[in-house]
Order: structure tokens, then C-alpha cells, then sequence
């Protein structure tokens, strides 16, 4: 399973060469394992927004204790691909009017994106203390 969804992620184009775009000399971050994952997934708050795929929080920790190695392999490919897919780069924009102002001002208003949960869950691994 795992290896289907990696494959439909990360296939990319005819005419790409997303593969051989990094020397193989390049640094490459440490990859996750399965423990860092499930830190970062365990942190993921409840109840939020889901981004533009609809997979809440809690959908997120249901699949990463079923499939555990399915989120970790994805993360990985990411990081060793340095490509983080366009289908996951998605955002939902909001804009919510302020209460009290004019609503032809652009002031007046506040942005907010609503990521998905994949998304902010392999940006997080730069916050994970070390003893892990």
C-alpha cells in the first residue's frame, strides 16, 4: 500500500527529471523514523480545520497507527527528493471581514490558510527536540 501511494505522489511527468536533478554529493537531512512521525502526528491538535484534502488531525493519528509506515515513507521520499508534492501544497485561503470595518478596505479583512495536516506535519520534524 504504501509503495502505491509513494508511487502516485511522486510519479512524476514524462518530461521531468525530478531524479536526477540532485547530485548524489548533495547533504541530505536525516530521514524520519517511525517515532519521530508519531511524535509530531501525537502533537497535531484536534478539532482544527482540515486543509484542502478534508483529512483532520485525528483522521491523520487513526492512519498513522494502522499504517505507520506509510506516512513515514512518504515523508522520507520528500526528503530525499527534496520535492514536496504539488497535490500536498495546497492551501484553502479564508478571509475573514473584521468585526466593525469597512468592508471595501483590504485592512479590514484577515487571510488565513488552512494548510493540510500532511503539510504541517513533515514541516514540524525541525522542531522535534533531539532526544527522540
Amino acid at each position: 500500500m504504501a509503495e502505491h501511494v509513494l508511487k502516485r505522489l511522486f510519479d512524476p511527468p514524462e518530461d521531468s527529471n525530478i531524479y536526477t536533478a540532485i547530485p548524489s554529493t548533495q547533504f541530505i537531512d536525516p530521514l524520519f523514523n517511525n517515532q519521530e512521525v508519531w511524535m509530531v502526528i501525537s502533537h497535531l491538535p484536534t478539532g482544527k480545520a482540515p486543509g484542502y484534502d478534508g483529512i483532520d488531525n485525528l483522521i491523520l493519528k487513526i492512519l498513522h497507527k494502522k499504517f505507520n509506515i506509510l506516512l513515514t515513507s512518504i515523508f522520507n521520499k520528500c526528503m530525499e527528493l527534496r520535492h514536496f508534492p504539488s497535490s500536498l501544497k495546497i492551501d484553502n485561503t479564508i478571509l475573514f471581514q473584521k468585526t466593525g470595518k469597512d468592508p471595501q478596505q483590504i485592512s479590514s479583512h484577515r487571510l488565513i490558510s488552512l494548510l493540510t495536516t500532511i503539510r504541517k506535519a513533515s514541516h514540524t520534524k525541525a522542531h522535534l527536540p533531539y532526544e527522540v
